[in-house]
């Protein structure tokens, strides 16, 4: 059973739907099938904002943190990822906001960020 998960993407229209089918089965092996229609949904929105915002590559990192799984997905924007009122039917975060346990996102001085989320199974 693998405890973690690593991968990268290009940025591009196929990573959300790479990032989706990689945190299904990680979770799968994980046995927390209950997680994975919330957490898909959250990745694929933070590997969408990523294709969006920066350029480069992408890199998802997912993990059992006791009892908690721990996603993460690094970009090379410099950018925070942050709460915005909608703005054309843009939700992403908001999203992210109201399903996570939390979340949140971090420089990681001067290369890029990481933008993160947390949920329990149960």
């Amino acid at each position: 059973m693998r405890l973690e998960l690593s991968e990268r993407f290009a940025s591009g229209e196929s990573s959300p739907c790479r990032a989706r089918r990689s945190l299904t089965t990680f979770l799968r092996d994980l046995g927390w099938n209950e997680l994975i229609p919330v957490a898909t949904l959250l990745v694929s929105e933070l590997i969408t904002n990523a294709c969006r915002h920066a350029p480069g590559p992408i890199a998802l990192h997912a993990w059992d943190a006791g009892e908690t799984l721990r996603v993460e997905v690094h970009d090379t924007s410099p950018v925070l990822a942050r709460l915005r009122t909608p703005n054309g039917g843009r939700h992403g975060l908001r999203i992210v906001d109201a399903m996570a346990t939390c979340w949140g996102s971090a420089s990681m001085n001067g290369n890029g960020k990481v933008t993160w989320f947390e949920l329990r199974p149960g």
